[in-house]
């Protein structure tokens, strides 16, 4: 038995093929959830008379392991036996439904007492769940049913269970009125012939069964609660039948030789009567009629019946009889005709082409058969004008004529077959309808492709290997079971068929044209024509794709080298073949519209979105994908790219032909954008640059909500800087900025695609520098550090001695000549703020020290070292400062500020941040 399937299900399909015969035991779960239901039994070993041996499982609750070994046809089956009171509603694999295996996965087949499992290697590692029911609380309704002979008949549950009957009695037979328990509807099977079975008084039908399995029967299926049914095995004893004896003519009688009633000879007249029950046996003399019985040919000189009703017998007795036919063959070398003539089998020789001979038979043997001779085919037989399609054996009748066209076959038709490793198999055959060897050369099975010459005559073809391998036909899966090792391919000109060991994989090839290459007799498997090259299309392991161009390749992003101009290229892996000469980025920028070219080696730059920046040693370039990532990532080095130009208000981008997964890619690290520092020109469009000291003519923001632009400086050139990627940024006039951009076109003017940026105060003369002090117990002249306040404007740190001792901070601003601007004290609990309107400073925090809330006058321990952090702001700016433990017990440190002073219109002001405050500290609006 076979059955093919696409290759898209072989992808999942095959996993578990490649392993059916790799072992010689089979062992999965058998999950039951009430042992006492059933019973299993595997099939054990054959022993040497060739019978099958069993083995009963002894069953726990939950998992039980089930070994089933391999034997000479396969592996051995399971059975499962439903025990008397006991239901079972399925047995299913734990395979979820969206696994590709589930439909190719055996199951156990059944309904009612008996289930089995065909167990191959694709069960090994699964659990059958047995999901079962106890019926005896189930069965609340009862019939009664009496039977006068429990030997002739029984009766049965839906299920399949049988019911034991006590003869002569009414018996109670408890049954559940539901369905799908299946008790119900209850049968009644006769052994024999069955008089009369009758349910609540009303006789029943017997029911035609379809075969051994299934015979024939009486339904209970009206049955409810309390009905009675009576099963009468045998008949009245005066209950008689007329046989009735009908012949077409008077003179046919002389075939009817005897007659016999249950094996005693009677005499016989036209009708004879005949009790109900017994057999009646005719024999008849076939060696001189041909004879029929209600229009029934009798071969064999007896008919038999048994009699339940009237029996009419229709007889036709012809005398056998002479007759002639004539016969014409066209090319006799190429046939074989065979007759009986004068009762003798023989073979027709001696036949002229294409003239008649008249032959004469007998009416008993009369059939004739046609066959073709080795190399030969039979193109027709006509029979009185009318094509015969049976002509390997048919009956002749008188004054037949028979036409027979035959002729030497030409095997012009291609078959391709590939083997993955000949040495694998032992006694390989490949032969067509008649048998022969259709392996060329040497008649071996070879390793690779070899072609077969073949004619459509030639199918069925008979392919067996052992061990069994994996078939495939035009690459779809022709799947076996476990115990077959052969299959009766039909084939058609063109196709390929493929062997392998195991399980094959699947593979996709693209081939990508660029510029003016041209591809020619592209195949695959050398005989199946690729005709649509913008495809790509999948192939199975080791097949090999061809095809002629006079342009460099590349395959899997490495040039390849041709013979004459024929690349062939083994498929190992996923593929892709690039055609064309190779172009460059700065090529690929100047390109015209509808260009396809095949980029060289390059790297990525930068990725934004639908925009991938790219850039080689000549220049750089922009690969667009509409609406959706490409899906590179800056640092990428890339090979094998094969795209077409379009051209959009003049910014030119590559559209690529072929997706990500095609490329030849290997992930680095993603570049700094290119130091730009001549004007930024239209030969600079797809770069991807930094430019330093920009000036934005008017503060403004972006957002992540729109593409806004803005105008700038640069080299005292005007830039139009684009949101185009939707970044946020405030930009301020009184900053100047270094930008990562991509420099753009639209229509005329030269966009910038804002990136990021880094902004920097503007270059102002050295301002004087306000002093701020930190001021405690202190020592005077000491050399303590001198700190800038960080870039950001927003922490300085002071390190200072501390050790034991008591100590009250404050802090002062003093201006530079040393006088005292402003003065604040610390908060006297942690966590307490105080502000001075008079300045601008805030206090915020005042730390532990060492984990200690010593309050506004904190108090070391002897011997124990602490860190002491104020945190305070001065206008918009918070500053701290760590007090970490030193040798001695005092401190002193100046925190040098980033703030200006200057004088303008008489009055001292103080600028921090872009920010400007009078000497107390008020800001200036």
């Amino acid at each position: 038995m076979k059955k093919i399937y696409s290759l898209m299900l072989a992808l999942f399909a095959t996993l578990s093929v490649g392993t059916v015969f790799a072992q010689d035991t089979v062992t999965f779960t058998l999950h039951v959830d009430h042992p006492e239901a059933i019973m299993v039994v595997v099939d054990d070993h054959i022993d040497a008379n060739w019978n099958t041996i069993k083995d009963t499982i002894d069953l726990v609750k939950g998992d039980n392991t089930i070994n089933v070994p391999r034997m000479s046809y396969g592996y051995g089956n399971v059975y499962v036996t439903v025990q008397e009171g006991w239901g079972v509603a399925s047995i299913d694999h734990n395979l979820p439904k969206s696994d590709p295996n589930y439909d190719y996965t055996p199951t156990f087949y059944g309904e009612g007492n008996e289930w089995m499992l065909y167990v191959s290697g694709q069960c090994a590692g699964l659990t059958y769940n047995v999901v079962s029911y106890d019926l005896t609380a189930a069965r609340t309704d009862s019939l009664l049913v009496w039977i006068d002979n429990n030997k002739g008949a029984t009766l049965r549950y839906a299920s399949g269970n049988t019911i034991t009957l006590k003869d002569s009695t009414w018996n109670v037979i408890r049954f559940s009125p539901d369905s799908a328990l299946k008790d119900i509807p209850l049968q009644v099977n006769p052994y024999g012939n069955v008089y009369q079975v009758k349910l609540k008084g009303n006789v029943l039908p017997l029911i035609p069964g379809m075969g051994w399995y299934n015979p024939d029967y009486y339904s209970l299926a009206g049955a409810v609660n309390g009905d009675s049914v009576e099963i009468h095995v045998n008949a009245p004893a005066d209950l008689t039948y007329p046989v009735i004896f009908n012949f077409a003519e008077p003179e046919m009688k002389a075939a009817l030789d005897s007659v016999y009633v249950d094996n005693e000879k009677v005499e016989y007249h036209d009708t004879i009567n005949v009790a109900w029950g017994k057999s009646i046996l005719l024999y008849l003399n076939t060696t001189t009629y041909a004879i029929s019985i209600n229009e029934n040919n009798l071969y064999r000189g007896m008919y038999s019946a048994t009699i339940t009703d009237t029996l009419v017998l229709n007889i036709e007795a012809i005398a056998y009889h002479d007759f002639n036919v004539t016969l014409k063959v066209h090319n006799p070398n190429c046939a074989t005709v065979k007759c009986y003539i004068n009762q003798v089998y023989t073979t027709l020789t001696d036949l002229k082409d294409g003239v008649d001979t008249v032959l004469t038979l007998n009416s008993k043997q009369s059939y004739m058969m046609i066959s073709n001779n080795k190399s030969c085919k039979i193109d027709s037989v006509m029979i009185n004008g009318k094509k015969e399609l049976n002509y390997r054996q048919f009956t002749c009748k008188d004054n037949d004529i028979i036409e027979v066209f035959a002729d030497s076959i030409r095997r012009t038709l291609d078959l391709m077959l590939y083997v993955d490793d000949a040495t694998k198999y032992s006694y390989p055959s490949f032969k067509n309808s008649e048998y022969d060897n259709m392996l060329p050369g040497d008649g071996k099975l070879q390793t690779g492709y070899s072609l077969i010459k073949f004619d459509e005559t030639d199918n069925n073809f008979y392919v067996y290997m052992s061990p069994t391998p994996v078939f495939y036909q035009n690459d779809s899966l022709i799947m076996l079971q476990s115990w077959e090792s052969s299959v009766n391919p039909t084939f058609a000109d063109g196709d390929v068929f493929k062997i392998f060991a195991d399980t094959a994989e699947v593979y996709t090839v693209g081939i990508y044209v660029a510029g003016d290459a041209v591809v020619e007799d592209a195949t695959k498997d050398r005989i199946v024509a690729i005709k649509n090259l913008k495809k790509n299309f999948n192939v199975l392991q080791g097949t090999e794709v061809s095809f002629k161009t006079a342009a460099p390749v590349l395959v899997n992003g490495v040039a390849a080298e041709g013979v004459d101009s024929v690349y062939t290229v083994v498929i190992k892996e996923n593929t892709t073949i690039v055609v064309g000469e190779l172009t460059s980025c700065a090529e690929a920028n100047v390109a015209a519209k509808n260009t396809v070219l095949a980029l060289d080696e390059f790297v990525v730059a930068y990725v934004n979105g639908s925009y991938t920046y790219i850039k080689d040693a000549t220049g750089s370039a922009l690969i667009y994908n509409k609406s959706s990532n490409y899906g590179l990532n800056a640092g990428d080095t890339v090979t094998g790219l094969v795209g077409k130009i379009d051209v959009y208000n003049n910014l030119v981008e590559i559209v690529p032909s072929m997706t990500v997964d095609k490329l030849n890619v290997k992930a680095g690290v993603a570049p700094e954008p290119a130091l730009q520092e001549e004007v930024i020109t239209l030969a600079d469009v797809n770069k991807y640059i930094r430019i330093e000291g920009v000036t934005v003519n008017e503060a403004d923001t972006f957002t992540t909500a729109s593409q806004e632009t803005i105008t700038a400086v640069w080299k005292d050139t005007t830039l139009v800087i684009y949101n185009k990627f939707k970044v946020a940024q405030t930009f301020s006039a009184d900053s100047i900025y270094d930008i990562v951009c991509a420099v753009s076109v639209f229509k005329e003017q030269l966009q910038v695609y804002f990136i990021s940026a880094t902004a920097k105060a503007k270059e102002e003369p050295e301002p004087e520098v306000a002093q701020y002090q930190l001021h405690g117990s202190w020592v005077k002249d000491w050399g303590g550090p001198v700190l800038k306040i960080a870039e950001d404007k927003a922490t300085a740190t002071a390190t200072v001695e501390m050790k034991e001792g008591s100590y009250n901070f404050g802090i002062k601003q003093i201006d530079a000549t040393g006088n005292q601007i402003a003065w604040m004290w610390t908060a006297n609990t942690e966590g307490d703020t105080f502000t001075r309107e008079a300045n601008a400073f805030v206090f915020i925090k005042q730390e532990k020290i060492d984990g200690k809330d010593n309050g506004k006058n904190p108090t070391l321990a002897a011997d124990v070292d602490g860190v002491y952090t104020f945190v305070w702001t001065y206008a918009d700016n918070t500053l701290t400062v760590n007090f970490p433990a030193k040798p001695e017990g005092i401190f002193n440190a100046t925190v040098e500020g980033q703030a200006e002073k200057f004088v303008r219109d008489g009055q001292l002001i103080i600028r921090m941040n872009g920010v400007e405050y009078n000497v107390l500290g008020a800001k200036i609006q």
